[in-house]
């Protein structure tokens, strides 16, 4: 294979890998403001309305939204150190973990990590990432 076309292969999966970091980094973000927001609307109103609504339910659906969040941003910098690793040719082990993790990680985490994981395989690609 020549060497224009393996390095065109890696060269896209290390630019998904940037497009799904920053795209994973946004969402938490926008979870954050989202979810503290309904909390505190919840928790707002609920002191001034005269029903019972628990006391607690605005911060337990911000803590939800920032439970998920979290898990948002490790994905996202993940991505990023996998995308300097592939661009440096190393630790492909470490890559190989990411694009699992990202398999679970909604649809273009798993286009991107049945991808990676296809392409990490093959021979060539492996001789890419043996030390030398």
């Amino acid at each position: 294979m020549s060497e224009f076309k393996l390095s065109n292969n890696l060269n896209v999966i290390s630019t998904l890998h940037i497009i799904k970091g920053i795209l994973s980094l946004v969402g938490a973000a926008v979870l954050i403001i989202y979810f503290l927001a309904i909390g505190f609307f919840i928790d707002y109103a609920g002191s001034l309305s005269e029903q019972d609504i628990p006391t607690n339910l605005g911060m337990g659906i911000a803590a939800i939204g920032i439970f998920f969040a979290v898990f948002g941003i490790i994905i996202g910098v993940l991505n990023l150190i996998a995308r300097s690793k592939i661009e440096q040719r190393k630790s492909r082990t470490f890559i190989q973990i990411v694009s699992y993790i990202n398999i679970f990680s909604g649809v273009l985490g798993l286009a991107l990590g049945i991808f990676t994981l296809i392409e990490l395989n093959r021979e060539h690609v492996r001789a890419l990432f043996e030390p030398k």
